[in-house]
């Protein structure tokens, strides 16, 4: 009787031993369905973690603008500025207003080297630091237009408290800069015309 063979049992061994295989097929299935599940979530995690940092980064510039302040009065010493060349000569003598760049820095965080730079001027008036919640100025070239007046100022470049450099649109586009975006310290004027 021992030389004969137990089909009975070899049957189940093999049922099980095919079970157990298929039972590690399934579990390295599922297993990397999970692993490639955690991966696009760690994924999305560390994309919304830059996206908070961004955010957080992105912060204090959010709440630093620039506006010009066109006086209402015509300046005495500086009445008027030649106008462009297409107009009549007799048309060309243009009154001119003093006008200052307001600097807002509404966080409560101080910014440092704010300067504003006008369109088609490659001069740049530093108004310099700014404390959290108070305004800067500085005295730009006397414009034309009193329209003018309450615009955004066309560039604004200021580094924040963790020393970022920003610059600022007058359309209030706000960008991070790589180092500090104007090179040339004779064309800054500290708040004289």
């Amino acid at each position: 009787m021992h030389d004969s063979f137990d089909w009975a049992t070899f049957a189940f061994t093999a049922f099980g031993a095919l079970g157990t295989v298929a039972a590690l097929i399934v579990a390295i299935v599922v297993g990397s369905r999970q692993l490639g599940q955690f991966r696009t979530d760690q994924k999305q995690r560390d994309l919304d973690q830059k996206q908070r940092d961004n955010d957080a980064r992105r912060q204090q510039a959010r709440c630093v603008s620039a506006i010009l302040r066109v006086a209402g009065e015509a300046s005495a010493h500086n009445h008027y500025q030649l106008g462009p060349k297409s107009l009549p000569a007799a048309e060309r003598l243009l009154p001119s207003y003093p006008t200052t760049c307001e600097v807002m820095n509404a966080s409560p965080w101080p910014i440092y080297e704010a300067a504003v730079q006008l369109h088609g001027a490659s001069r740049v008036w530093l108004v310099g630091f700014v404390p959290g919640g108070e305004n800067g100025h500085a005295h730009v070239a006397a414009q034309t237009d009193r329209k003018l007046d309450g615009c955004a100022a066309p560039h604004l470049y200021f580094r924040d408290a963790a020393g970022v450099w920003w610059t600022r649109t007058d359309e209030g586009d706000l960008f991070e800069v790589e180092g500090r975006p104007f090179h040339e310290v004779s064309s800054v004027d500290e708040g004289n015309p």
